[in-house]
């Protein structure tokens, strides 16, 4: 359980009547201009491994070549491992880069995904980050004809789970760790092995998620030229018995009910709570928890603050906060939310970090150690990595007095704490939220009001 409560104060202060305003995390950009070329236009995954972030390039259409994977120890150095001069040369896009360091084991696995270009989905596997194999394959049972893109992949027990895009009807694979054994255990185009039998309108398995229940999830939709579409929405399927049978999650149901809601775009759990990302083209993405797995709750709605943010598309857990990244329209810039308690979400960045030409296909955000991680996709100057932190888990506040004024100042790395105030620490005791205005003063949130006779306590609390 991480710390709470950071400090209290005992001082002679009173509140201002401004109203709050909500200081903006204080990102800095590590990389631009697509890594030196500005025809890596998109970041399509950002992942840690072993002490390693890794950042997917995805190219400009109609720039020669595939997709390009870097990786940095200290975030400032970094060095191509997928790409021309490494062992690995691709000709299509990185989807989703997972990990699984478990039962003594470090494997790092990526899909890739082919929108435009007629190649067999492919799944690459790494036990180091730097020199990779590909495993979906047909000696080792992988039948690729007619997958073009890889939808999803996890790790469960000593099994991996491929998912797959196909015009006939979507896919899901198993095989080990290593890749060998590839068997299909669904297969919408003949039933395979689920309790809903044949749906060949659903040829696109959006996401894969194992959950520590040893439930395995999979969102599926339908795509029409690289895009969910008609006639068919969102549906969940789920596995309790590592994927030999598959029955359809009835609190999900049709997309919630709801024909915009074209698909779920990410699954993770943070405090207790599954919690499933939205497409709604109409209304704006969502955001779905469930604590049982059959009741679903809705948090958040109409892309969160605007419509535009057509998808809520990734989540995160990093620095005991949940992060969500949001998929906008074309022409609206890149958002970053963040949540300490799954229900409550601050704005985390300026948006599209202050460039409107930040407008991602794929936003995601991810951590290494107490730093955030977020790719953005520029198709003018090309490819950007911004950054938060190092986080402050057990921040000090200090105060003083200067000029007849009560100053209170904090690190502005402490995200997600909140100042709070009370008049006495017997119980039963009431924290409010002071009103004042916070600015960020170099490396400090600060905090001025006007002293009074009436003693306070102040304190840093994170939800």
């Amino acid at each position: 359980m991480r710390p709470t409560l950071g400090a209290i104060l005992y001082l002679s202060a009173a509140a201002l009547s401004t109203r709050p305003v909500a200081a903006v995390d204080p990102w800095t950009q590590l990389v631009g201009n697509g890594f030196g070329d500005n025809s890596n236009e998109g970041v399509g995954w950002v992942q840690s491994f072993n002490g390693f972030s890794y950042v997917a390039l995805d190219r400009s259409t109609g720039s020669t070549g595939g997709a390009l994977l870097y990786r940095s120890s200290d975030l400032t150095n970094w060095t191509k491992v997928v790409g021309p001069g490494t062992g690995t040369v691709l000709s299509n896009s990185i989807t989703q880069i997972i990990r699984m360091t478990a039962n003594g084991t470090n494997d790092l696995y990526f899909g890739t995904i082919s929108p435009s270009v007629p190649v067999p989905a492919q799944v690459y596997h790494s036990t180091n980050g730097s020199s990779w194999t590909q495993i979906a394959t047909v000696a080792n049972g992988y039948a690729p004809s007619g997958n073009s893109s890889i939808g999803g992949l996890a790790v469960q027990g000593p099994n991996l789970f491929t998912a797959t895009v196909n015009t006939n009807g979507a896919q899901i694979w198993k095989s080990r760790l290593d890749g060998a054994g590839y068997t299909k255990v669904a297969d919408f185009n003949t039933g395979l092995h689920l309790s809903t039998g044949v749906n060949k309108n659903i040829n696109f398995v959006s996401y894969l998620y194992a959950a520590s229940n040893g439930m395995l999830y999979a969102s599926t939709s339908h795509l029409v030229n690289g895009a969910p579409a008609a006639p068919q929405n969102g549906f969940l399927y789920q596995s309790s018995d590592a994927g030999a049978s598959w029955t359809q999650n009835t609190g999900v149901g049709n997309g919630f009910g709801d024909p915009n809601n074209w698909h779920i775009a990410c699954l993770l759990e943070y405090r207790g709570f599954l919690y499933a990302t939205l497409n709604n083209s109409a209304q704006g993405g969502q955001l779905w928890r469930t604590a049982d797995g059959t009741s679903w709750t809705k948090i958040l709605s109409g892309g969160i603050n605007d419509a535009r943010n057509v998808e809520l598309h990734h989540l995160s857990v990093s620095s005991g906060l949940l992060w969500v990244a949001t998929l906008p329209q074309p022409g609206f810039a890149d958002e970053v939310w963040r949540s300490s308690d799954g229900t409550n979400f601050t704005m985390s960045n300026l948006l599209g970090f202050g460039d409107p030409n930040n407008s991602s296909r794929f936003p995601s955000v991810g951590g290494l150690g107490t730093d955030i991680l977020f790719g953005c996709r520029n198709t003018v100057t090309g490819a950007q990595v911004w950054r938060l932190g190092p986080l402050i888990d057990t921040p000090s506040l200090q105060g003083w007095l200067a000029t007849n004024r009560l100053h209170l100042a904090w690190p502005a790395m402490a995200v997600g704490f909140n100042l709070e105030t009370t008049t006495n620490l017997q119980p039963p005791r009431t924290w409010t939220q002071p009103t004042n205005t916070i600015t960020v003063v170099g490396s400090q949130n600060t905090s001025v009001l006007a002293p009074s006779a009436a003693g306070q306590f102040y304190r840093l609390h994170r939800p």
